[in-house]
C-alpha cells in the first residue's frame, strides 16, 4: 500500500521497520539506522548498484538500466562486494573509476582556495601506504603556483606500451627512463646515479660551438687592423658568431674557450700582435713579431650572457694571414654554463 508523506518532522523521516523505495528487485531498506541499497543481481560478487539520471524526462527502469539511444547514462555505480566506485561507468575496474564515455575529455578537478585569500590553501593528492605513512604527494606548492612532486625515496619516470587489461602495467611491463634520487642525483638510463647528472648513453650537454675562417678572392696574403671579420663558417651550432661583424655573442653565462691559428708567408720579423677582446677591452694579447707568436692564440674566458669576443689587430701590429679556406681559423665553444 503506498504512503503519502505530507510533512517531515524535525527534518527527519521516521520509519518503524523497513520501507521500500522502488519496486522490482531494487529496493532500499532502513531498519538499523543505515540506508541499504540492494542491486538487481543475485550473483555473489557481481553486485552493482547504479544511481542514474533521467533521459528525456523519463526515469530509467530495470528494463532500461542505464542506456538510451545506445548511450550510457549511469551517474554513479557501486560494487559493494568489491568496494569499487564508478562514475560514468557501471563496470569500475579500480577503487575509483571515472569515465567520460565514448566522447569528450575526462577531467578530475581538485579545487582549493575558492575565494583566493590564502596562497597556502592548495589542491593536493596524497599517497599513503605502509600502514598510515604519507609516502608521496603531488600538488601546488605554497609559492608561485608551481607543480610540486614529492617522494620519500626519490622519483622515477617510466615508459611502456599500452594495456587494456593489466592494471599493474607500471610494475609489470614498463621501463624506467629517468629517476631523481632522494639526495638530488639525476639518472638517465641508470637506476643508480652517482653524480648530479649521470647519463648512461650518449648525451649532448652543450650546443654552443663555432669555427669560422677568412676568405678573399684577390691578394689572399693580407694584414688586418681592427676587428678581423671571419666571413665564412665551417660550422656554427648555435648561430652566435656574426660573419658580418666578426663578433661572437655569448648566449648564456659560462666558461668559454677560443683559439686562432693562421698561415702567412710574411717574414717572421714582421711586426704583429694578436689581441683577443672581451666586449671592448683587451682580454689578452700575444706577440711582437710573427716568429714570436707563431700566428696563434688561445684563451679561456668567463662570459656573461650577451658578452662579445673578437680577434683584433693594431695599426702598428696588424694580424697577418693567408685569407682562404684551410689557412686560417677562429673558433670557440662553451666549456660549462655558470
Amino acid at each position: 500500500m503506498p504512503y503519502k508523506v505530507d510533512h517531515f518532522h524535525a527534518a527527519n523521516l521516521a520509519v518503524a521497520g523497513s520501507f521500500r523505495v522502488s519496486g522490482g528487485n531494487t529496493s532500499t531498506f532502513g531498519n538499523d539506522g543505515l540506508l541499504h541499497i540492494n542491486s538487481r543481481s543475485t550473483t555473489h560478487g557481481s553486485e552493482t548498484v547504479a544511481l542514474q539520471t533521467t533521459i528525456d524526462g523519463r526515469a530509467l527502469t530495470a528494463a532500461n538500466p542505464g542506456t538510451h539511444g545506445g548511450e550510457s547514462r549511469n551517474v554513479l555505480a557501486l560494487q559493494p562486494d568489491g568496494g569499487y566506485v564508478g562514475i560514468g561507468t557501471a563496470s569500475p575496474d579500480g577503487r575509483l573509476h571515472i569515465c567520460s564515455g565514448t566522447s569528450g575529455d575526462c577531467h578530475l578537478i581538485l579545487h582549493a582556495d575558492t575565494d583566493n585569500n590564502n596562497e597556502t590553501d592548495n589542491p593536493k593528492i596524497m599517497f599513503r601506504q605502509d600502514g598510515a605513512i604519507y609516502t608521496a604527494e603531488i600538488g601546488i606548492d605554497n609559492s608561485g603556483n608551481k607543480l610540486a612532486i614529492r617522494g620519500t625515496s626519490g622519483i622515477a619516470f617510466y615508459d611502456g606500451g599500452t594495456s587494456s587489461t593489466n592494471i599493474n602495467h607500471l610494475e609489470s611491463s614498463s621501463t624506467e627512463r629517468m629517476r631523481i634520487e632522494a639526495g638530488g642525483n639525476v639518472g638517465i638510463g641508470t637506476a643508480s646515479p652517482q653524480y648530479r647528472l649521470d647519463v648512461n648513453g650518449v648525451a649532448r650537454l652543450n650546443n654552443v660551438a663555432f669555427a669560422a675562417y677568412r676568405s678573399e678572392i684577390h691578394t689572399p696574403n693580407r694584414s688586418y687592423t681592427g676587428t678581423v671579420v671571419f666571413n665564412n663558417e665551417y660550422f656554427d651550432q648555435s648561430g652566435n658568431y656574426d660573419t658580418g661583424t666578426g663578433l661572437f655573442t655569448a648566449p648564456v653565462a659560462g666558461i668559454y674557450h677560443f683559439s686562432f691559428n693562421a698561415y702567412t708567408n710574411s717574414a717572421g720579423s714582421t711586426g704583429s700582435r694578436l689581441f683577443l677582446y672581451k666586449n671592448n677591452a683587451i682580454y689578452t694579447h700575444k706577440g711582437y713579431e710573427i716568429d714570436q707568436h707563431g700566428n696563434c692564440i688561445d684563451a679561456t674566458i668567463k662570459l656573461a650572457a650577451n658578452d662579445t669576443v673578437s680577434l683584433r689587430g693594431h695599426s702598428s701590429y696588424p694580424v697577418y694571414m693567408y685569407a682562404s679556406s684551410g689557412n686560417n681559423i677562429f673558433c670557440g665553444h662553451l666549456l660549462t654554463a655558470v
